[in-house]
């Protein structure tokens, strides 16, 4: 330890303190904990600080204020520097004050989400900056020496990689990919090593093209020029990570400490083991979810957003950001590479191509050759409901040719649980959620029947009769998977069936299982909802039947009918990648329905373009700008009266271009005991919608509503 330093003022620091809702505060650096090396205290360096009865994790944001007299004796002062993470970068920092700004949302939130919860434990922080409680044998010095260690290791000319790739391998990959690669490097700026030409590349394939391969031959050549790169490679869902591993792991010769692994279904210890192996940089691969992009990443060099297309990238958290939309911000603002995927591109995205922002590749086959599966559009106002009462006859006879050739079939139907509702035939009584304004799903588990409401998850038994009328035939309306499950079961009897949905697949071991077992091409039945619909490869699946899809088309959301058409071209795309019988059969009552017509067209993006037309018309996203005020309470009286309260206050203020729309329910008004409405903001111009919401806030900050969320550029306006 330095000898102290000579008594001297309090050096006064700016930090912003790491839990949801704070901000910055003004602390003192007490002379007595001076040492040399402390005096040098920069921005982005990490504090233990008190906060009322807590102590807590804070980052430095300015190292030098100029005191104040009046706030002398309201400053507190640092507890000590927690060293076992790495000082955030001047970029870093600004790129998290960013979040916080267009999000709305506090410094401190933003934070949260960076820094996993088990480094920012009271035990942690408190052993940090108390050397003789801060011994080896602690769970965060294991972890320090772990990863200095794996630092010393690693050799610098390669990273982790035992053999660096030289080139591509062109026996891999079909003259298309290789035409993409081609395309993308010279977008990307590879030939001529310099950031500062590199161009995003989006990289619209169609299910089955390779776009994987694609992303790892890119991520090869960045490594061949930069061979200390990091690379943050995003997917939109959990399920997901496991396979994607094992591929990249192998594709691009790596060792398995060089990969991280980031997202929320990890215990706590685990993201932390995994999120310090990525900021210390011993990993050079980062795969994870929307909240990995939060990683303060010391080398990162190029991002991939693969499905960019799928609305689980954006947060319906306390924090409702895009790592979409700040994924190319990220990349911009620092200068990094991005390539963004996916088979059906977001109209955001879209708008963007045809600006000129984004650089457009395109694969337009299947990378095994075959041809596109062929979609059939079974007319339910012809064809009646012979089989089980969810099957016609053509649909049938498809599926016992498809099993008598010793191939898969996949029944696609988005609607967990048994029944949908359960309801009294005599007198039309529901059984609904008593937290919630929404009926109860019934659920048949180990041959128990249980009622589950999927908003707030409570579990209960189902009435044994009717509370209103008495009768005690209580029956399930509608057809959920489960029930589905029980009627293929009993009209292909012999034939082996798997469900995937989230009750079967509960656990990540369990759906990486079942994942392996449906590898196997054989005569077998699979019914899956939406987790299973994009990025798993099947090499047996030859037949795709879509059920019960024609409900989906009257949902009132604005973004509806592009969610539904991505769902279908994506669980389509499951069918037939390795032979050229596949065929997809689509149930419906609206078979002229231009969103199903689009799907049958030589280019489905041709029906996003049309989309995108309608978008501009109606100035909505991406030609126009919305935000949602939302906010919730005990009673619907008191929500509703404090929305009116705000709207009449807002609308008298006269905001400049910044239309406000009358508040109004959410869907559903009613979950977990509290009522939910909300109130939308929209402007042609991004400048009026913020001007508005900077209005609205301070028109609710005088009216004491204290619980308001801003959800900026939100998926729906409900």
């Amino acid at each position: 330890m330095s000898p102290l330093a000579p008594p001297c003022e309090p050096k006064v620091l700016s930090v912003a303190v790491v839990a949801p809702g704070l901000g910055e505060f003004d602390y003192d650096w007490p002379p007595q904990i001076l040492t040399e090396r402390d005096l040098e205290v920069r921005s982005g360096d990490w504090l233990v600080v008190p906060f009322a009865k807590r102590v807590l994790l804070a980052v430095v944001i300015h190292s030098n204020k100029e005191p104040g007299d009046s706030d002398r004796f309201k400053r507190r002062q640092v507890l000590g520097r927690f060293t076992a993470i790495p000082s955030l970068t001047k970029p870093q920092i600004e790129f998290l004050t960013f979040i916080a700004s267009y999000y709305r949302s506090s410094l401190g939130s933003v934070l949260s989400m960076v820094i996993p919860a088990w480094l920012r434990s009271s035990k942690n922080l408190l052993a940090s900056c108390e050397p003789e409680t801060a011994t080896a044998k602690s769970p965060l010095q294991k972890l320090l020496q772990k990863y200095a260690a794996d630092l010393l290791r690693q050799p610098k000319e390669t990273g982790s990689r035992a053999d660096p790739p030289s080139s591509v391998h062109p026996l891999l990959l079909t003259a298309e990919q290789q035409q993409a690669i081609e395309i993308a490097t010279d977008s990307l700026g590879f030939r001529e090593p310099c950031k500062n030409h590199a161009k995003p590349v989006y990289l619209q394939g169609v299910t089955g093209s390779g776009k994987t391969l694609v992303y790892v031959e890119l991520i090869k050549r960045l490594w061949q020029i930069n061979p200390e790169a990091q690379v943050l490679y995003l997917v939109p869902e959990i399920a997901l990570t496991p396979v994607l591993k094992s591929r990249l792991l192998d594709a691009l010769s790596l060792e398995p400490e060089a990969l991280s692994i980031l997202h929320s279904g990890m215990t706590d210890r685990q993201r932390a083991s995994s999120w310090m192996q990525a900021v210390h940089g011993v990993t050079q691969l980062i795969l994870g979810t929307r909240l990995s992009l939060m990683t303060p990443l010391p080398r990162l060099a190029m991002i991939v957003v693969d499905e960019e297309h799928d609305s689980s990238y954006k947060s319906q958290d306390s924090v409702r950001y895009s790592a979409r939309d700040l994924a190319a911000y990220l990349a911009s603002q620092q200068s990094l590479r991005l390539v963004m995927g996916s088979a059906t591109p977001s109209l955001e995205s879209l708008a963007q191509i045809e600006k000129g922002r984004y650089r457009l590749v395109r694969l337009l086959k299947q990378a095994t050759g075959a041809p596109r599966a062929a979609l059939v559009m079974v007319n339910l106002n012809k064809e009646r409901m012979a089989c089980a009462g969810v099957l016609t006859d053509t649909v049938h006879k498809a599926v016992e040719e498809t099993l008598g050739r010793g191939r898969q079939v996949l029944f696609f139907l988005n609607r967990r649980g048994y029944a949908p509702l359960l309801s009294c035939p005599s007198c039309g009584w529901t059984q609904g959620c008593e937290h919630c304004s929404v009926s109860m799903v019934l659920h048949k588990k180990t041959r128990q029947w249980q009622m589950i409401c999927h908003h707030c998850g409570i579990v209960k038994k189902p009435q044994p009769r009717c509370p209103s009328c008495g009768a005690a035939e209580l029956t399930g309306q509608g057809f959920g998977i489960q029930s589905l499950e029980e009627q293929l079961a009993a009209v292909f009897p012999g034939v082996a069936l798997t469900r995937v949905d989230s009750d079967s697949a509960g656990t990540m071991e369990k759906m990486t299982q079942m994942l392996k077992q449906l590898q196997q091409p054989k005569p077998e039945i699979i019914l899956a909802t939406q987790i299973l619909a994009k990025g798993h490869d099947l090499p047996g699946l030859s037949t795709v039947v879509v059920l019960d899809v024609d409900a989906q088309l009257l949902s009132p959301e604005f973004r509806a009918p592009e969610w539904l058409f991505s769902t279908l071209l994506q669980v389509s795309g499951r069918a037939g990648r390795h032979e050229d019988q596949a065929r997809v059969f689509l149930q419906t009552r609206y078979p002229t329905h231009p969103l199903f017509q689009g799907l049958k067209g030589d280019d489905p993006a041709s029906y996003l373009h049309a989309l995108l037309e309608e978008r501009r018309q109606a100035l909505l996203p991406p030609y126009g700008h919305i935000a949602a005020l939302r906010m919730t309470a005990r009673t619907e009286l008191a929500v509703q009266d404090q929305f009116n309260r705000l709207y009449e206050a807002l609308v008298q203020s006269k905001p400049a271009d910044c239309q406000v729309h009358r508040p109004s329910p959410s869907y559903p008004e009613k979950r977990a005991n509290q009522y939910r409405w909300h109130m939308v903001l929209e402007s042609s111009r991004r400048g009026p919608l913020n001007a508005g919401l900077e209005l609205a806030l301070a028109i609710a900050q005088a009216q004491g509503l204290r619980d308001l969320i801003i959800d900026v550029d939100p998926l729906g306006l409900s």
